[in-house]
């Protein structure tokens, strides 16, 4: 049957007939994959579908005993869209496959999956409890609330600002009331002007409304207001995690207040006067059930004695309500036997009907030799000895070291304020280098769609998604049991004189219930939530102390100083095919602060560098809401565009008591946070670094401001020494004479030699060449757009030189790698191979030469304490090279030309004498004739 709403709820079996084929009567037969869709009953159209694998069949056991079967939902993700492949939701779903004949004998009866009530719940034949629980909720306020129709508020045409908002909460699974006639239980908040009992002339007893800008540009106004109310319900949950309970928010805009006779002549025309839906939001109340509804926790320990049971318990009950990619076989056994082990530990039952025809079958006398082949005396023997086993401090190994110390990490400590740096957001850390305790964090309001585990603001940015109608602020706990309960038992023990004495009593379904006496004893945590902090737990939930803590001058100053720290930033944005954009930054702070600096953009980068502090005085919760806003200058006419932006909540970090003893120490954690747009929702544009301090007005003299100091210029230089050359191809007929001609494009180059070349190995018979030459590129500026050396490999001639090939080699994430971490980095020797596209065959390509290049980049500084000259020209170090004689003397020299001078045998040795002499004669004759001697 169809539901409405994003999580329907249906706890029913389908009794699907299928004919399956076998080989033999005896075999299972083959079971084909399951096929489940989810459809629209409005519009008839395919929601999404899924795959199911299940091919467990139940079977008899030699002994004609059934096989056990436990009901073990998973949920599974439902793919659907154009492509039939986007996550559109989530299904909770298990099978049980049996013989059709065999499907009214009471061992095969359908279980009931619906969970029932204390009393009645059976754990053999149903699924879970149904256990009572007290509901606490805490309201902070609204924010960011969109303008709604006047029509369906009840007025005339048009937008208008909500001004009278209601707040009702309700709980999936929580209804007390059987009467289906009757309304659900429900809390509702009205927003009030002033605190019950308050003063409208005190400031602290009025509950504000104001004004914000939302949209892409800020171009909408909406609206916040204070509620800062405490409410209880009671309730009744499944004590399944899987089943996903949840807290239901909806908020209303009350009706327009008019008076008797328009109203009656509006309704005359059809006009309603119910509250109009703004916004809901669904919270799991999964990981908020009671400590002491986990297996195995014991309410006369503390929950500091039991902390690492209570940590696998949960994460126990995580694991099982995970969501799967597919049904998953394996993950039913494991449930089965969690589910066995339970009903082991639960005791005996006293129920009726299938109850009590199921207990009857299973009453029956256990065979003395079982289907395993075992007699009852071995089948009963399971306790093993015990294994005394010491704890391990150590391993039993000498640890020597293998590497030295990282120079440049030392270098880049020296001198700078460390800080921690967060990847992400600070409310969203996942490391842990910051404990978040942001108890009242923004909730969004949707319509007809669900918030579930996993959908958070860590992997959606909620300000930047469409369909948003507003935020809720809220925190809210389960306790074990309800008040009213609790007053009737201590009543009776009054009344009856028993000993309040700490005693647990079991009921008939084999739960703990936890007596008066004991509740009144044991640790107050392990009646309620587990993730609820005392600091949490002594506020929020007394209204008179969540008031004082949100209104307390002391606590809420009336002037608030906000600094503004920002980095650098990353633009994942382009106005074309080769332009980078034009950023520049602007926040907005609350409604009315708006500052722009336009004048300050960066011209023709996507890694713009700020270093920009900016200070504002604001009032808080009203100027609570930060936009950072990165712009591209477009033009007057066009209109800039918008890069990206990044929300953060101040007020969340005002009232933190980590955050603000960070930010008293000045030790506020630096956030790269991701840059979004509602144009593009859920794509990210880019990152900006930045943090934020915040201090009262009056004290802002008296502390300064964090450093914020642009790091000088990094300069990086890169060394490449060209050894060798191989296989080069013969442009002559017997030889070639071997050049590298090198150029470094990069635009942060502030060197004066871009190109560089070698010398000249002439005569080279087979392609081989020693160079034994330094490339020496200094004073690279980081950061780089761009960094690629080419290197072209030339035949040398007296009139011109012939081209062979070429190759590139992309520098960029080698100069990149110094710059972050300071530390040179060294490239082995290798043979890279030479191309020439214009006359290379793709099919046949043909070998042209390879060269071996060692490669060395290194900061200017650590350059400059390791000089080395160009080519082999001095400082000759790091290395040293040495000049090599092959391809340099005369002799190969003029064999280039067809020109070889004659063998003098013995006598070459002499030759350079000969030809001092020679000149000498020559230069004493020449003086003689000019009168010099």
């Amino acid at each position: 049957k169809a539901l409405p709403g994003p999580r329907p709820k249906w706890m029913e079996f389908l009794n699907l007939q299928a004919t399956l084929y076998s080989d033999s009567a005896k075999e299972p037969p083959v079971i084909e994959p399951i096929q489940l869709h989810l459809r629209n009953t409005d519009t008839g159209e395919s929601i999404g579908h899924a795959t199911c694998i299940y091919t467990r069949m139940r079977q008899k056991d030699n002994l004609g005993h059934w096989q056990p079967y436990h009901l073990a939902p998973q949920w599974i993700k439902v793919r659907g869209g154009p492509h039939g492949n986007s996550h559109v939701g989530d299904v909770l779903i298990c099978f049980e496959i049996l013989l059709h004949k065999y499907q009214h004998e009471a061992k095969l009866l359908p279980q009931i999956m619906m969970p029932q009530p204390r009393g009645i719940y059976d754990p053999k034949i149903h699924f879970c409890e149904l256990r009572k629980a007290t509901l606490h909720f805490s309201l902070l306020g609204l924010r960011d609330l969109l303008p709604i129709n006047r029509f369906e508020t009840s007025s005339v045409g048009g937008k208008v600002d909500v001004v009278m908002p209601i707040v009702e909460v309700e709980v999936a699974w929580g209804d007390t009331i059987r009467d289906p006639n009757r309304k659900r239980d429900r809390l509702e908040f009205h927003y009030k002007e002033v605190v019950d009992g308050g003063d409208k002339r005190i400031k602290a007893d009025c509950l504000k409304n104001w004004k914000s800008k939302v949209g892409a540009y800020g171009e909408v106004s909406a609206t916040n207001f204070e509620f800062l109310q405490v409410k209880t319900l009671e309730v009744e949950i499944p004590d399944q995690r899987i089943l996903q309970p949840c807290v239901i928010i909806r908020v209303y805009e009350a009706p327009t207040r008019l008076s008797n006779w328009v109203k009656s002549s509006m309704e005359s025309i059809g006009m309603d006067y119910k509250p109009f839906l703004i916004g809901e939001s669904r919270r799991t109340l999964g990981a908020s059930l009671p400590v002491c509804w986990l297996q195995g926790v014991d309410l006369r320990k503390t929950l500091a004695d039991q902390k690492d049971k209570v940590e696998s318990e949960f994460a126990a009950w995580t694991k099982e309500a995970r969501l799967h990619e597919n049904f998953n076989q394996d993950v039913e056994d494991t449930s089965r036997e969690q589910r066995r082990r339970q009903e082991e530990s639960s005791g005996p039952a006293v129920s009726g009907g299938l109850a009590a025809a199921l207990r009857d079958l299973d009453a029956a006398p256990e065979e003395y030799v079982s289907s395993t082949a075992l007699p009852m005396p071995l089948r009963n023997t399971t306790k093993k000895r015990k294994l005394n086993l010491r704890k391990v401090e150590g391993m039993n190994v000498q640890v020597e070291g293998c590497h030295s110390p990282r120079q440049g990490e030392k270098a880049q400590v020296v001198g700078q304020h460390q800080v921690k740096t967060i990847q992400g957001k600070l409310e969203d850390d996942k490391d842990k280098s910051f404990v978040s305790d942001f108890w009242y964090r923004a909730t969004p309001l949707l319509l007809n769609h669900d918030l579930v585990d996993g959908m958070n603001s860590a992997q959606r940015d909620w300000y930047f998604m469409p369909n948003v109608f507003g935020f809720v602020k809220c925190a809210f706990k389960l306790v074990d049991g309800w008040e009213s309960d609790l007053r009737k038992e201590e009543e009776v023990e009054a009344a009856g004189g028993k000993d309040a004495q700490a005693s647990v009593a079991r009921t008939a379904s084999g739960r703990d219930q936890i007596s008066s006496a004991l509740r009144a004893s044991c640790d107050h945590r392990l009646l309620q939530s587990y993730y609820i902090t005392d600091e949490l737990d002594s506020f929020a939930f007394n209204e008179k102390k969540f008031q004082e803590r949100f209104k307390n001058p002391e606590r809420m100053p009336s002037r608030v100083r906000v600094r503004l720290y920002l980095v650098k930033a990353v633009c994942i944005f382009g106005k074309g095919a080769n332009d980078f954009p034009d950023p520049y930054v602007m926040f907005q702070l609350g409604h009315n602060i708006s500052v722009s600096f336009k004048s300050q953009v960066r011209i023709g980068t996507n890694e713009p560098s700020l270093y920009m502090l900016e200070e504002r005085d604001v009032v808080l919760p009203d100027d609570g809401k930060l936009e950072v806003r990165l712009m591209d200058k477009v033009g007057a006419v066009a209109g800039d565009a918008l890069i990206g932006s990044t929300i953060l909540d101040l007020e969340d970090r005002w009232f933190s008591t980590n955050w603000r003893k960070c930010n008293d120490h000045q030790e506020v954690p630096r956030e790269n946070r991701p840059l979004s747009t509602l144009e593009v929702p859920g794509k990210n544009r880019g990152s900006i670094e930045m943090w934020v301090e915040m201090i009262e007005s009056q004290r802002a003299a008296d502390l300064r401001a964090s450093p914020l100091v642009k790091p000088a210029e990094l300069e990086v230089e890169l060394r490449l020494v060209i050894w060798d050359t191989i296989k080069v191809k013969l442009v002559k007929e017997d030889y070639v004479n071997v050049k590298i001609i090198s150029t470094l494009d990069c635009n942060q180059y502030c060197g004066n030699k871009p190109t560089q070349e070698t010398d000249v190995h002439y005569t080279s018979k087979d392609g081989s060449a020693i160079f034994n030459w330094r490339l020496v590129y200094s004073r690279i500026k980081m950061p780089v757009k761009t960094c690629s050396l080419k290197m072209d490999l030339m035949h040398y001639e007296l009139l011109g030189d012939t081209y062979i090939g070429s190759l590139n080699l992309d520098l960029k994430k080698y100069v990149e790698r110094v710059a972050t971490t300071l530390d040179a980095v060294e490239v082995p020797a290798d043979f890279l191979k030479f191309s020439n596209a214009d006359s290379e065959d793709p099919d046949n390509p043909e070998e042209i030469g390879s060269v071996r290049v060692q490669l060395y980049v290194m900061t200017q500084g650590e350059a400059g304490s390791k000089a080395a000259g160009l080519g082999r020209e001095d400082p000759n170090e790091h290395p040293p090279l040495i000049q090599p004689a092959e391809g340099r003397d005369w002799g190969t020299y003029l064999a280039a030309y067809s020109f070889s001078l004659p063998d003098f045998s013995m006598w070459k040795k002499f030759l350079p004498i000969f030809i001092a002499m020679v000149v000498f004669l020559v230069a004493i004759v020449g003086m003689k004739n000019l009168g010099l001697v």
